[in-house]
């Protein structure tokens, strides 16, 4: 808000960048005093090593609110997109959120929105299709991580990317690192390898498996997975398939239907 944050510029657009690179990726580290009470100190590395891993999640169910609301419900985890748009604070923080009037003039929105949640949520209700041309750029990613986009990454090649979409079977550094780059939500769903994702899950990506999200006006729906040829999660026999596609009818009917069916299909005996 001092304007010191790093920023993407492009002409007279100025955009604050996403980095979802945390303690797992070194990117975010613990500093404590040596003066800490051994006990304690162990107490801090255990937190570390489980936030590094996965097992402790800080966005995870029963959170209230400062107003004692019910925000995210016992055993359920707050996805990136409710992340970034979160305009609530937790019980247990003391502070309060800014009012519009009081942020300095870099941090307000040049068109006079009052904050940046409330612009992400017109923009994702803008339809996707106007006087019949689809105005939607998707850049869909499968199996093998690009070269082009990890190892030569340059931030020009996803400028004009409206939407990304993961089939499966990608390394979850692999769309982290994109997330941190991309201006735009990246969807997922499994693979038949992706099982490293219930420890590691892709951060800062949404992972739309059996569910239908809406993202300015197109239904994407989320069936990942492949036939069962061997034992493992993420691989499905037919009735199990159907059982799945099945208990989606009803928020298929809800959405009047969907536009993209993001699968996947593993290489395995069919």
């Amino acid at each position: 808000m001092s304007g010191s944050w790093s920023k993407d510029e492009d002409g007279d657009n100025v955009k604050a960048l996403n980095y979802w690179w945390g303690m797992s990726a070194g990117v975010v580290d613990l500093i404590y005093s040596e003066s800490l009470p051994s006990a304690t100190k162990r107490l801090v590395k255990l937190f570390e090593k489980e936030l590094k891993e996965a097992r402790f999640r800080v966005f995870e169910g029963e959170l209230k609110d400062q107003q004692g609301n019910i925000r995210v419900e016992e055993g359920k985890l707050i996805d990136p997109e409710h992340i970034i748009t979160m305009d609530w604070l937790l019980d247990n923080v003391v502070g309060r959120l800014p009012r519009y009037n009081e942020l300095t003039d870099n941090a307000k929105l040049k068109n006079g929105t009052s904050g940046c949640c409330q612009r992400r949520r017109i923009e994702s209700m803008l339809p996707a299709v106007v006087a019949g041309e689809l105005l939607m750029k998707i850049l869909v990613l499968a199996d093998l991580e690009s070269k082009y986009l990890w190892d030569y990454f340059e931030k020009e090649k996803l400028e004009g990317i409206d939407l990304i979409l993961s089939a499966g079977d990608l390394k979850p550094q692999y769309l982290s690192f994109l997330a941190s780059f991309s201006k735009v939500p990246i969807l997922y769903v499994h693979g038949n390898h992706d099982d490293c994702y219930d420890i590691q899950p892709p951060d800062g990506c949404i992972n739309i498996e059996d569910k239908i999200y809406v993202y300015k006006g197109v239904r994407i729906m989320g069936l990942g997975g492949s036939i069962r040829y061997k034992k493992g999660k993420n691989q499905y026999t037919q009735k199990e398939m159907n059982h799945r596609i099945n208990k989606m009818w009803l928020s298929i009917k809800k959405n009047r239907g969907f536009d993209i069916l993001l699968t996947f299909t593993g290489s395995g005996n069919r």
